[in-house]
């Protein structure tokens, strides 16, 4: 009797492959090892799960009912520790923004999965506009090709987009002065008309112009978590009107 690993060395995540070279009607098999187990011991062809890396040493007692002869045979398998499989991501994210997952792992296939359904068998996949369903744990499965598959994880973040609400006080007349506002945000980014900028959450603007200080204005505010928004407002300059005056005389 002779036992055929599948591999006499196996990484510890990895199942290992057993068959006998003695089959027959009614034979009746037993395995044993040192450390693991096996899906059926009582089977010509078991599947056994390793335990920790180190040297096993299996066996197998084969019985022919048909004679009562009983056969024996010992296999050695070294189990290495399974190979390191580094996961990252270029979180935290802002929604709208695209994520990059990646692993720096030699091996010869991968497989991710992640939320929402997410999977890919790049070795480092992106996702584009994610949303909050993209949020959470992504887990690599990196195959070596030797028997040894690597598992890796990492957690992606993704921050909610801000909600800015923008204002200003028109429509004002010529001469008096612009107020623009912005209700939210750490840092504010504004621009407007003849160059106009500004770092400010609430800007004024003196001595209104209708030819230079009218159009449109635009925030780009930033969150405390680094996620921006754009907005903008239309400033509206009413011109003074022009006023005559006539007189009948003599009178």
């Amino acid at each position: 009797v002779s036992i055929d690993p599948s591999a006499s060395e196996i990484c510890s995540n990895s199942p290992l492959q057993l068959s006998v070279n003695q089959a027959g009607p009614g034979f009746v098999y037993s395995w044993t090892a040192s450390g693991g187990n096996f899906d059926d011991q009582s089977s010509a062809t078991p599947v056994y799960t390793m335990g920790a890396p180190g040297a096993y040493t299996i066996t197998v007692q084969v019985t022919d009912p048909a004679t009562g002869c009983e056969g024996t045979a010992t296999a050695s398998v070294v189990i290495l520790d399974a190979p390191l499989v580094e996961a990252d991501n270029n979180g935290p994210l802002c929604i709208g923004q695209t994520l990059d997952l990646t692993t720096d792992s030699g091996a010869v296939s991968y497989e991710w999965s992640g939320p929402n359904g997410f999977s890919s068998n790049d070795q480092n996949p992106s996702l584009s506009n994610v949303t909050d369903d993209n949020q959470g744990q992504y887990t690599v499965v990196a195959d070596f090709g030797n028997g040894c598959i690597g598992i890796g994880s990492t957690v992606v973040t993704i921050n909610e987009s801000l909600i800015v609400g923008i204002d200003n006080n028109g429509p004002v007349c010529e001469g008096d002065e612009i107020i623009l506002t912005a209700d939210a945000g750490t840092a504010f980014n504004w621009s407007g008309p003849n160059g106009f900028t500004s770092t400010d959450q609430t800007v004024s603007i003196p001595n209104a112009n209708p030819g230079t200080n009218s159009g449109t204005y635009t925030v780009t505010v930033t969150s405390g978590t680094g996620c921006e928004s754009v907005a903008t407002t239309e400033v509206v300059i009413e011109r003074y009107p022009t006023a005559s005056a006539t007189a009948t005389t003599p009178v």
